[in-house]
C-alpha cells in the first residue's frame, strides 16, 4: 500500500512539473520556488473593526469588481470571508452584500470572521446564505448589481505544500491558468491572459497565485 501511494505521488509529481514547465518553460524554476511563499499577507483594516489579514492577491482581486452604482452585492463562495470584507466595506452605504458558501463548516467561519470584523451598522447590511452556487440563477435570478465568484479550486501553493494533493492533482484543478496594483502597500503584478489577469508569485513577492476575470451581463435586447 506505501509503494503504491509513493508511485502515485511520483506520477502526480511527475505531470506538476510537465504541465507547467511546458506552460511557462524557463520561468516556472523561479515561479516553483516562489509558489510557497506566504509572506505576501497586508493587514486590512478600512472600514473593519479589526484588522484582518489576507494575501495581497485576494486583496486586489476583490477590488477589481466595480461597485460603483451597485446597490445588490454578492459573494458566490464567501468562506472564509476576506474578500466578503472588502466588498462589504467598499459599496455604496445603502447597498446589500449576499455573502454564500454551502459548506455548513466553511459558513460557520465566515459568520465569525464577520461578525468580528465588521461595524454593526455594515454588519447589518450583510446577509450570509448557503446555497449551492452553481444553482443561483434558477432560484435568484437576475438578484445582484455585481458577483464575486472565488470558485473553490486546488491552488498550486497548497499542491506543493501535500504530497496527498500532489498525488491527485490534474490539469481541472488548476489556479494559474502587467500591470502593477498596489494592495494596502503591497505591490502585485496583475499580468494580462487570453481571458483575464493573472497575479503570480514570482513577480509579485510572493502574493498569489490569483486568477481573475471581469465579465459584464449583456440585455437581453442587446
Amino acid at each position: 500500500m506505501t509503494r503504491r501511494k509513493g508511485q502515485h505521488e511520483k506520477m502526480g509529481q511527475r505531470e506538476f512539473e510537465h504541465y507547467y514547465r511546458a506552460m511557462f518553460g524557463p520561468r516556472w524554476d523561479g515561479l516553483r520556488a516562489a509558489l510557497p511563499d506566504r509572506g505576501a499577507h497586508v493587514a486590512y483594516r478600512a472600514g473593519l473593526r479589526h484588522v484582518y489579514h489576507l494575501d495581497a492577491a485576494s486583496l486586489a482581486a476583490a477590488r477589481l469588481l466595480p461597485l460603483a452604482g451597485a446597490r445588490d452585492v454578492l459573494d458566490l463562495c464567501a468562506a472564509p470571508g476576506g474578500k466578503a470584507l472588502v466588498l462589504a466595506t467598499g459599496m455604496a452605504p445603502d447597498a446589500q452584500l449576499v455573502t454564500n458558501d454551502r459548506s455548513a463548516r466553511r459558513r460557520a467561519r465566515l459568520h465569525r470572521v464577520l461578525e468580528t470584523h465588521l461595524p454593526a451598522a455594515t454588519h447589518r447590511r450583510v446577509t450570509v446564505t448557503g446555497h449551492d452556487a452553481a444553482r443561483w440563477g434558477l432560484y435568484q435570478a437576475n438578484s445582484a448589481d455585481a458577483v464575486l465568484a472565488d470558485v473553490p479550486c486546488s491552488g498550486e501553493a497548497h499542491v506543493l505544500a501535500s504530497s496527498r494533493h500532489l498525488a491527485r492533482w490534474s490539469v481541472a484543478l488548476c489556479t494559474i491558468a502587467g500591470d502593477a496594483i498596489d494592495a494596502d502597500g503591497h505591490r502585485v503584478v496583475a499580468e494580462p491572459s487570453a481571458c483575464g489577469l493573472q497575479i503570480l508569485p514570482d513577480r509579485s513577492d510572493g502574493a498569489g497565485p490569483m486568477y481573475a476575470a471581469l465579465l459584464r451581463k449583456r440585455a437581453a435586447d442587446a
